[in-house]
């Protein structure tokens, strides 16, 4: 409605400079720039995410600024690249509009440059990715105008972000030439002038030639010259001059597209790799030669079966399983009675999960060696794997009774009972063991393992520390404490034990994973998907990997990559319900609901008790308005957990929906019972109550709501509507300013309180208020209605006519819409229109108030003025405008001669609250006939 000035004017008042804590939605860490462009600050977001946040003052900033503010926020969210920033989220609050984006931890280019000693394929490596960034640019058909090192970013892990659209032009808008030169004088081409300031991708090539320069000379480009940099590869150095003299050539011989100039430098970075690779392969040919003379003259040579298991040993620390088995193959071939070949053998069995065999070897052994503990408690371990737990209990049993003081056998038996979930027992042998032997690292491994899952999370960080205090350099005893931190949301310390146990054990795809999932939690996903990406490289049947990166993706938008993920990880893994589950969550996102429901019944079929998967599939069910299978998929997540919250919330919802309300009422108390802190449960029951006209309990309930959520909108909004009803206008007014106060950019809310302006008979606040409803939400048939009316009020009568009629186009049957025209077309005496309003609302046979109202105005039309008049006798007493029948009614008189009774209807209507035009009307008429009696 309004055009950008008249908005700028709208909105615009004056305001004193003073420090920011919040913007919207985002609380204030720190400013960390101020320029021409705006003001970026670091804050953080409600999920405490941080976020750099770019705004502009509608006050201060001038036209320009302002309309270049705007072209960034245009621009960037045409974008979505990896090396171009991303854009969160836009709005406004108060007199400030806003940008967030993704907050960049790292340098400029060319401080990055400048402060690292960056090698010639890492320099190319960022040109590339800038480069990359610029292709995504011009595919969008926008020319960036200001490529600058200054303007791109390198984070400490390597990756490049080009920062800086405000000058960006879209080529496709019809936009005006741009007055004068924008841009940074050095980067721009030769031929961009005052006079021609046209611009095309040349430009930006350009201004990435210059650039190019800077990284590889490490000094400000002044003028066109040959390229100087310390390089031993001659044919490296000679093909990047080349590029970069095509660059900064004149425009006829410059590069015509930024994909010729990525091809020409990955081209040149493979070259060089290969050069360099031929090199190491020179050195490492000599190394190898003489390591194999020494090593080779001092080489053991074999002649018992303690060397081959010493190498098979060996191998199989290197997973070089097969190699492992042959060595110990020739051992027992030595001496197949020897106990310790057997037992190598049968623990490499172990591993390859080739139980079985494990246990012919571990019976041979023992017939050789019955009287060794060790041996029972590992064939019980070997029984314990294959869930055979009463034999596994036999051996651990008979270790015990041919050595009481044997704790590896009592920390056997802990193991099994905690299998067997019987957590007390385990943790008495677990106990016993510790006593027999206190330096026994695994046993505090289990009991720390027992006490997680029992919840106990200090016990447990306390086992799990002694573990790592007695074997410091064992990885998988960081990885367990690291899991303990990681559910406690303690995530500096899981992240540091994750990061010390790839440190210990480098080519451990589980280390990785474990990190990423704790970055994954911390909104870090580029570092995220970097550590999936070494598991998947470490392992590639990671299935789980290929799931946790493909949700990581799905965070940042990139769907594309999330299901590849996905689908690889099911291709993995067919039977992965966790896979299935998130591809349908990815699926219904993007509205393909067959897809969606496929991939949740799979999910099922896979896992019958995943109670995700029925609350998801549920979920979908709602969406395509199919209640009774909803009802069922959350009916039977509750089964499947009784305390899950959430289901009941999700059914009580769905109750709501179907004004179920006494089921859906049940629903939400055992919510508050399961978890008496769940904000939402306390919201719906309150919207329960309000349903009821059980206002005061029901502004109990969204009290609860506020204690628990204090910046909770929807809670401040639905008192704001009950106090509304109960005609209580200044509390509601209140509720509706603190509200919009938490969200300011919901536009049911100004309608609202656009709604108690209006009954508080403050029309031009209501009008406002109506107003930045539809500014908001250009859609919103309410607003239009509603505002229509305060015009109708106002005596702005075109005005009003104008936005009934927009209501009616966005919502054909909307009865209100077609009642006040009606009543405008009366006062306007266009009969045969107000006619053709009035029979929309009495065919509709739907029983509301203007109905009644309607039915005698038809009377009226059709000049059965006896029938008119006891019609709006009729409706009088129950009447929400009796003013306006008043009026009527005096009309009707007076067509009918029965002047006196006209004027006293007449003064009866003048006495209420009258909406102008009528006012007017009924007191001329008043006057009139006053005078003649």
């Amino acid at each position: 409605m309004h055009s950008k000035d008249n908005l700028i004017r709208m909105l615009s008042a004056n305001v004193e400079e003073q420090e920011l804590s919040q913007i919207g939605p985002y609380h204030v860490i720190e400013k960390i720039g101020e320029g021409g462009m705006g003001t970026v600050y670091k804050c953080r977001d409600r999920h405490h995410r941080v976020v750099a946040v770019k705004t502009m003052s509608l006050v201060k900033d001038g036209k320009e600024q302002l309309k270049r503010f705007l072209r960034e926020m245009q621009v960037i969210s045409l974008l979505q690249h990896r090396n171009i920033v991303k854009i969160y989220d836009s709005g406004q609050d108060e007199e400030i509009l806003y940008l967030a984006m993704e907050y960049i931890e790292g340098q400029t280019l060319d401080q990055y440059v400048q402060g690292n000693e960056v090698v010639l394929k890492n320099k190319l490596s960022l040109m590339i990715q800038v480069a990359k960034a610029l292709f995504q640019v011009h595919r969008k058909q926008i020319i960036h105008r200001d490529i600058k090192p200054l303007n791109i970013m390198v984070e400490k892990n390597g990756r490049v972000v080009v920062l800086d659209f405000g000058i960006a032009k879209n080529c496709l808008a019809n936009a005006t030439a741009t007055k004068g030169m924008i841009g940074t004088l050095r980067y721009m081409p030769p031929e961009y002038t005052m006079e021609s300031n046209a611009v095309d991708e040349q430009h930006d090539i350009y201004s990435f030639g210059v650039t190019l320069y800077e990284v590889f000379a490490e000094k400000p480009f002044a003028k066109v010259e040959k390229l100087r940099f310390v390089c031993d590869d001659f044919m490296t150095k000679r093909r990047l001059r080349k590029i970069y003299r095509k660059c900064v050539a004149a425009k006829e011989k410059r590069y015509k597209k930024i994909s010729n100039v990525i091809r020409d430098l990955q081209r040149t970075l493979e070259q060089h790799k290969q050069i360099n690779h031929k090199k190491r392969n020179v050195y490492l040919v000599l190394l190898a030669t003489l390591v194999f003379c020494v090593v080779f003259a001092t080489y053991p040579h074999a002649n018992d079966g303690k060397f081959y298991i010493k190498k098979g040993t060996k191998y199989q620390e290197g997973g070089q399983y097969n190699l492992a088995l042959g060595q110990y193959m020739k051992a027992i071939e030595i001496d197949p009675h020897s106990s310790k070949a057997l037992q190598a053998r049968a623990f490499l069995y172990v591993q390859m999960h080739q139980y079985e065999k494990a246990l012919r070897d571990y019976d041979a052994a023992i017939k050789f060696d019955s009287k060794t503990p060790s041996l029972y408690s590992k064939r019980g371990q070997v029984y314990l794997k294959m869930r055979k737990y009463n034999l596994a209990k036999r051996d651990f049993d008979y270790a015990v009774s041919l050595d009481p003081n044997d704790a590896e056998s009592y920390n056997e038996i802990g193991t099994l009972f905690a299998l067997k979930n019987k957590p007390y027992l385990a943790e008495k042998n677990y106990n016993h063991a510790i006593a027999l032997d206190p330096n026994f690292t695994v046993v505090y491994t289990n009991r720390g393992i027992l006490r997680y899952r029992q919840g106990k999370n200090r016990l447990a960080e306390k086992d799990l520390t002694q573990a790592i205090r007695l074997q410091p350099n064992f990885a998988q005893n960081y990885k367990n404490r690291g899991v303990l931190y990681r559910t406690q949301s303690r995530y500096d310390l899981a992240e540091k034990d994750f990061t010390r146990a790839i440190g210990i054990k480098k080519d451990d795809p589980y280390g990785y994973y474990n990190r990423g999932l704790v970055y994954n939690l911390q909104h870090k996903y580029e570092l995220a998907i970097k550590d999936f990406t070494t598991a998947i490289t470490l392992d590639k049947s990671f299935a789980k990997a290929y799931n946790d990166r493909g949700w990581t993706y799905a965070q940042q938008g990139e769907d594309h990559l999330a299901e590849n993920d996905y689908t690889q990880a099911i291709r993995l893994n067919p039977n992965f319900a966790k896979a299935y589950n998130c591809r349908g969550l990815l699926y219904h996102s993007q509205k393909k609901y067959t897809l969606a429901e496929n991939d949740f019944s799979k999910a099922i079929v896979h896992k019958p008790k995943y109670v995700n998967a029925y609350l998801n599939r549920g979920e979908l069910y709602v969406k395509q308005r199919k209640f009774s299978q909803a009802e069922d998929d959350y009916t039977k997540s509750i089964k499947l957990n009784p305390k899950n919250d959430r289901a009941y919330n999700h059914r009580g919802t769905l109750y709501m929906m179907l004004k179920r309300n006494e089921l859906a009422q049940k629903d939400f108390q055992k919510v508050l019972e399961i978890a008496p802190g769940n904000f939402r449960g306390y919201n719906n029951m309150g919207l329960i109550c309000m349903r009821q006209q059980q206002y005061d309990l029901a502004k109990t309930y969204f009290r609860k709501v506020l204690t628990l959520e204090p910046k909770n909108y929807a809670a401040h909004s639905n008192l704001g509507l009950i106090h509304l009803r109960q005609k209580q206008y200044n509390l509601a007014e209140k509720n509706y300013n603190h509200a919009i106060k938490f969200h300011p950019n919901k536009a049911v809310l100004y309608m609202n309180r656009g709604v108690v302006y209006y009954n508080k008979k403050e029309y031009q606040s209501a009008e406002r208020d109506f107003s930045k409803a539809i500014l908001l939400d250009p859609n919103f048939f309410d607003a239009y209605n509603n505002r229509g009316i305060v015009y109708y009020w106002l005596g702005k009568t075109d005005l009003a006519e104008r936005d009934s009629k927009r209501a009616l186009e966005l919502r054909p049957n909307y009865l209100e819409a077609h009642n006040n025209l009606a009543t405008i077309y009366l006062h306007k005496k266009n009969y045969i229109a107000a006619e053709k309003h009035v029979m929309k609302v009495i065919l509709s046979r739907e029983q509301v108030p203007s109905v009644y109202l309607n039915k005698a105005r038809l009377y009226f039309l059709h000049k059965n003025y006896v029938a008119a008049i006891k019609s709006y006798q009729t409706i009088l007493q129950t009447s929400l405008e009796p003013a306006i029948i008043h009026c009527e009614l005096g009309n009707i008189y007076y067509y009918t001669g029965k002047t006196s009774k006209a004027l006293k209807h007449w003064k009866k209507a003048i006495s209420f609250d009258l909406p102008k035009p009528l006012h007017t009307y009924a007191v001329r008429k008043i006057a009139q006939y006053d005078r003649r009696q």
